[in-house]
């Protein structure tokens, strides 16, 4: 096969990327139900009782961007802490090979906050996260931001 098939076949890829792909070493980073726990934790809400149980029991049935949204609205400065948490890790062999895929064509979409695949890429990728405009150049799709 030559370099040029390998091409066209990465851009017949459609990839979609799970919080799991930052969780290995030596990313190391946690997936979202650790981040809202750490979070409430942090805040002191994770025991606080309420009618329809703790804030924890309430919290764990909401999706990051509700979750992630009340908190900013409440004045809890959510991207300032996500920055220091999510720049911590590195990219692992995951992460290279997603921005390599990327760059050869696939189109590559993440729920992850991070920006690992970004970092594997050197900074050679176009990138969308919401709410950020669509874009047909983009290689890589962040839904969460």
């Amino acid at each position: 096969m030559s370099q040029g098939d390998a091409l066209i076949r990465a851009r017949e890829l459609f990839i979609f990327v799970g919080a799991g792909a930052s969780l290995s070493m030596p990313a190391g980073l946690p997936v979202f139900d650790w981040l809202r726990d750490e979070i409430l934790h942090q805040l002191e809400l994770d025991h606080m009782p309420g009618r329809m149980g703790t804030m924890a029991e309430v919290a764990a049935g909401l999706v990051p961007e509700p979750f992630m949204l009340e908190l900013s609205r409440a004045g809890v400065d959510v991207q300032r802490w996500l920055s220091q948490l999510l720049t911590a890790g590195k990219p692992n062999a995951a992460h290279h090979a997603l921005a390599q895929l990327a760059m050869a064509g696939a189109q590559v979409w993440t729920v992850n906050f991070d920006t690992l695949i970004e970092q594997a890429a050197g900074g050679k990728l176009a990138c969308v996260a919401w709410a950020g405009e669509p874009s047909i150049r983009a290689q890589l799709m962040k839904p969460h931001g």
